[in-house]
């Protein structure tokens, strides 16, 4: 099987191997390592991230929307773009960038089964319903969803697989045995790792976009689904 930090390694850069494994074997080195914020990190990529949290810069994106639109006489507009503009500013921003908190595992297996290029999040009805008038002369809205390009969780998935990639590696080279023993790490050894997650792992990050009252970017219950069949695809 040969060490755990190989087994990491070989597991990070087989892309066929499922994240989820790949994380839980990180799991294993971070709780016998007693890193406790490695160990939070890697539990939200399996679980997926609290609403409350700043997530890591590779979970925003920005966006685009389109609409289903019934006008007179029959007449319609499907898959028609969504122009921005004639919303107030917080809906506006909160339309446009959207957060990506659910599990590593579920974006990888979205990307796997979609049959198109994007992956789609729907508008909160109410503001469909508020503001169905605003964007087509002599159209109503009767649905609209974000658009979000399956390259934007394949990049996800990859950005996880390949920070713990490079902690691996860099860890591997100050100290090899590491994780195959249970328990604590001497203090020398505990900062130099610790200051390799905060490199390799943590990265940058960005704030949280939550805006105003326009609350539903945040919220943990905004799923991605993959493009079904419809008027509005």
């Amino acid at each position: 099987m040969g060490k755990l930090l190989e087994q990491i390694r070989d597991a990070a850069v087989d892309s066929s191997t499922d994240i989820g494994e790949v994380l839980r074997r990180a799991l294993v080195l971070a709780n016998r390592l007693g890193l406790t914020d490695l160990q939070e990190w890697i539990e939200s990529e399996l679980n997926g991230y609290p609403e409350s949290v700043n997530l890591p810069d590779y979970r925003y994106t920005t966006v685009n929307s389109v609409g289903y639109f019934s006008g007179p006489a029959g007449s319609a507009l499907n898959n028609a773009p969504i122009p921005l503009g004639n919303l107030p500013e917080e809906i506006r921003k909160a339309l446009s960038k959207l957060r990506l908190p659910q599990p590593a595992a579920a974006y990888q297996r979205l990307a796997k089964d979609a049959t198109g290029g994007f992956l789609i999040v729907d508008w909160p009805p109410d503001v469909v319903a508020q503001y169905a008038g605003e964007f087509y002369a002599g159209m109503n809205c009767i649905k609209a969803v974000r658009q979000v390009p399956v390259s934007v969780v394949v990049s996800l998935v990859e950005a996880v697989r390949n920070r713990l990639l490079r902690f691996v590696l860099e860890l591997e080279t100050t100290n090899p045995d590491a994780g195959e023993a249970v328990g604590p790490l001497p203090p020398v050894q505990r900062e130099r790792v610790e200051n390799i997650f905060q490199t390799h792992i943590l990265g940058s990050t960005v704030a949280n976009l939550a805006v105003g009252g326009i609350n539903f970017e945040q919220s943990a219950t905004v799923v991605i689904t993959r493009a079904t069949s419809g008027p509005w695809n």
